[in-house]
């Protein structure tokens, strides 16, 4: 909608240019013709100049983009959910309430005009029609008449058509019928429909209506001479009018017609004017069609010739079937290779050397594509994929972050030892490819990791060329300009890469840091964290029941053990600390028992036994043993293993067991929101928990509160979750924290 409003804006702007420009120099000037065309050339320009581009290019030495930002990396949604909304129905935005609105008007607009074309053909199906060379003429008393339409001339039976009067009126209407203008009329009425906010073409319509007129009036006068007609016109009756697509005699703007039949024109001033109106036309159209675009002449100069690999993904199997995505006639397998081929096609850069994978539909096995880099001896590598989203997928249940549409650069999840490299190429990637089509903001991992990727011998990158499930992005990478446009990009990318690689151009480190693993994370909430001061140069003072720690004793925590945090400060810490609390106080409160006190072990909240364990900072683990009720000792609790706050992979759940699992239990308190009182808006619950090992959860608490019982909703509800996958360290399930943001669209009933 917004394109489309951009769009009409456009139009607005240049079609008001034009008709003012006829308002000042052309009006009421006797070119009736050259007005006719002029003001029919202004609206097709006005629609046609603002889609078209003309790029007048300027080449430069200097990258606009010399500083390059390294994107943040980020699990793709192969893993988890980063964020999930759950709506009671689908919103209706204000952009699509203007969209219908408008969707609504045009079709009033069009309807009407149906009704009118129905209201002239009733008339010929229920009246004689005389042929009187090429034009049909039919005599009725329908108001309105006379008046013509196309080669139909409907005449009003009240006026003779034998005296001076109506033999005038008739040539009048016939000069309609030989110069066609009812195909104005009709041109005007369609483009009203579709653009019917434009002020300036109805005011052209008017304008177009009257020219029309004028043409007539001139042509009809023949030797009879202006004061007959004139007089004709004034002693005429005025019926009521039928409809604004046909040419009728009776106008009410006699006071122009007149004027027209007895002006002169200078005929120097006539032809100023029309050479006037093309150079205005011209510099309408450049106006809106040209554009200045920078074109960076890549610095060349490398040490070294570096080999890239295009790898085209999949291939044709031996049952004659491709591997890829096909959606009815369009083929991954075919698109891709297109491009990789279009790539070596346009490289005239004598130091960059492009090896693939495969030239034609064969397809070839994952591991032979890492041996075709390793025996090229690769400095890069570049994979090309389309993508296609699972149709089971909810959408209501998709993430900000979840890949829907549009381009997508992936990178390894498993930390090669040119991860640092393949990130920078993935982030030059994005850059470019982004400028001829959208392309996401992060660079993306997949859970389950990527052969190509993972195991390869030089920093490597898979593009995801677009979604196929997606029309938009299926009639982009289908069309050769695009994907040849595609092809120049990554070439660009590659150049660019090498630039800085030769230290030719700046690079910014830029990503999104990570959450450091202090004791903020553990049960403060975001806007408090945000406000700490632990990471100043002037630390607040800590205290770890009762005594003073050092900020690295502090840091040294096992969050597990921390049973409270209390923030103090300015008045409320010096108070109590005195000069010591100037920079503020967190006191810390620990969960630890005396290693010789009894425990008591519940289970369903009934008491299983007593014993004791022993806490291990140093491992973050415990053990000990447990004596039942009837003193028979049972197994030593086994030694848990650390909490991680941070790991590897992260924990992850099947996104549409996870999706059914959220409908089922928050979708009812969603749509019975508004009769509990809560207000329409967007709520958000951050819910903290532990992924255990065997992918239980536990431990649940909530980071945020916005009100209204939700945050006691999720808890309640995230206890019944199904099992998740463990989070994985040294490729190994541990127990990790795990932050899951759930958000709530309250909407009016």
């Amino acid at each position: 909608m917004i394109a489309f409003a951009y769009y009409l804006l456009k139009v607005i702007i240049c079609s008001g240019v034009l008709f003012l420009y006829y308002h000042i120099a052309l009006r009421n000037k006797l070119f009736h013709q050259w007005n006719r065309f002029y003001l029919l050339i202004s609206i097709l320009v006005s629609l046609v100049a603002p889609v078209i581009q003309i790029s007048v290019m300027h080449f430069t030495s200097e990258d606009p983009n010399k500083a390059l930002q390294i994107l943040q990396v980020f699990q793709s949604a192969d893993g988890y959910l980063e964020e999930v909304t759950i709506r009671g129905h689908r919103e209706i935005s204000t952009a699509q309430w203007l969209l219908m609105a408008y969707i609504t008007t045009s079709t009033f607009l069009f309807i009407y005009l149906l009704f009118s074309l129905r209201k002239i053909f009733s008339i010929v199906r229920s009246h004689s029609v005389q042929w009187l060379d090429k034009i049909r003429f039919i005599n009725t008393r329908a108001k309105g008449t006379p008046f013509s339409f196309f080669n139909f001339i409907f005449w009003n039976e009240d006026i003779n058509l034998q005296t001076e009067t109506g033999q005038q009126i008739f040539r009048h209407e016939l000069v309609h019928v030989k110069e066609k203008h009812s195909l104005d009329k009709l041109f005007m009425q369609l483009m009203l429909v579709i653009f019917w906010c434009n002020p300036f073409f109805w005011l052209m319509r008017k304008e177009l209506r009257l020219i029309h007129e004028f043409i007539a009036d001139k042509r009809a006068i023949g030797e009879h001479g202006t004061a007959a007609l004139a007089a004709m016109i004034l002693s005429a009756a005025y019926p009521t009018r039928f409809n604004s697509i046909t040419n009728q005699f009776f106008q009410t703007s006699i006071k122009r017609r007149l004027a027209m039949l007895t002006k002169n024109q200078n005929p120097r001033i006539s032809y100023l004017g029309r050479i006037a109106a093309l150079a205005i036309l011209i510099t309408t159209v450049l106006a809106f069609t040209l554009r200045t675009k920078k074109v960076f002449i890549p610095v060349t100069n490398f040490e070294k010739q570096i080999t890239v690999v295009i790898d085209a993904g999949h291939g044709t199997m031996l049952n004659g079937k491709p591997s890829g995505i096909t959606i009815g006639d369009v083929n991954e397998d075919a698109i891709v290779l297109a491009i990789s081929k279009r790539i070596q096609e346009l490289n005239t850069n004598g130091k960059i050397k492009i090896v693939l994978t495969r030239t034609s539909n064969e397809t070839i096995d994952l591991h032979k594509r890492v041996d075709i880099a390793k025996g090229n001896k690769a400095d890069l590598f570049v994979s090309l994929h389309i993508n296609a989203l699972d149709p089971n997928q909810e959408k209501d249940m998709i993430s900000d972050q979840t890949l829907t549409n549009g381009f997508g650069i992936y990178v390894s999840n498993k930390k090669p030892v040119y991860q640092q490299q393949s990130e920078l190429l993935g982030s030059i990637l994005r850059q470019e490819l982004n400028v001829v089509y959208p392309t996401n903001p992060y660079l993306l991992k997949r859970k389950v990791g990527i052969w190509v990727l993972d195991q390869n011998v030089c920093p490597s990158v898979l593009i995801e060329c677009g979604f196929l499930t997606d029309e938009k992005d299926r009639q982009f990478i289908t069309r050769e300009n695009n994907q040849d446009a595609v092809a120049r990009k990554i070439l660009h990318a590659i150049e660019r890469y090498a630039n800085i690689q030769s230290g030719n151009q700046q690079v910014t480190i830029d990503t999104v840091p990570q959450k450091q693993t202090t004791i903020t994370d553990v049960n403060v909430s975001e806007q408090s964290a945000k406000k700490s001061t632990l990471d100043s140069e002037n630390p607040p003072l800590f205290i770890v029941d009762g005594n003073e720690k050092t900020k690295a004793e502090t840091y040294k925590l096992d969050p597990s053990t921390i049973e409270s945090i209390n923030m103090l400060k300015d008045k409320a810490a010096t108070d109590k600390y005195g000069k010591k609390g100037t920079n503020g106080v967190i006191e810390i409160k620990l969960k630890v028992q005396k290693s010789d006190a009894d425990i008591t072990f519940k289970q369903n909240g009934n008491t299983i036994g007593t014993g004791q364990i022993h806490v291990d900072p140093a491992s973050n683990s415990f053990s000990g043993t447990i004596k039942t009720v009837d003193n028979v000792s049972i197994d030593t609790v086994p030694k848990n293993e650390p909490l991680f706050t941070r790991v590897e992979v992260e924990p992850s759940i099947d996104q549409k067991k996870w999706s059914e699992f959220l409908q089922k239990n928050l979708l009812p308190f969603v749509k019975n929101a508004n009769a509990n009182g809560i207000k329409p808006g967007t709520y958000t619950v951050k819910l903290r928990f532990i992924v255990n090992k065997d992918g239980s959860l536990s431990d649940f608490t909530a980071l945020n509160d916005p009100g209204n019982g939700m945050a006691k909703k999720v808890v309640e509800m995230i206890k019944d979750s199904p099992k998740w996958e463990p989070a994985l360290q040294n490729g190994k399930p541990v127990n990790a924290y795990h932050t899951q943001p759930i958000t709530f669209v309250i909407q009016a009933q």
